[in-house]
């Protein structure tokens, strides 16, 4: 039961991130991927830690961002994550209408 309270807890109150740590982070996995160009798995990582700071500074777990800054960091990320949800829908329907095509075209044979 302890580990479900403190799960709890760490959801609810996550540890603070101070930004210039993360920012530091994030320099740092810039560096390495000059190193390793053309390594796809790097780009996902600067995007993961690009992401996460974003949400942390919206969530409030960077203290030193100010109020209005988080509110306009929740902002935007919604709208980020509608354009990216768009973005998708219109990937998969350009995927299903060619797979529809090609099924068209191999019922014409």
């Amino acid at each position: 039961m302890n580990e479900e309270i403190i799960r709890t807890l760490e959801k609810e109150y996550p540890e603070p991130w101070p930004l210039d740590v993360r920012l530091r982070d994030i320099a740092t996995l810039m560096g390495a991927f000059r190193k390793v160009r053309g390594y796809e798995g790097a780009i996902d990582a600067i995007a993961e830690q690009i992401l996460e700071t974003a949400e942390a500074i919206a969530n409030g777990q960077v203290p030193e961002v100010d109020g209005d800054v988080r509110k306009h960091m929740r902002r935007d990320l919604a709208k980020w994550r509608d354009q990216i949800y768009k973005r998708e829908k219109a990937r998969e329907e350009a995927i299903e209408y060619s797979r529809e095509e090609l099924d068209d075209e191999d019922s014409d044979k």
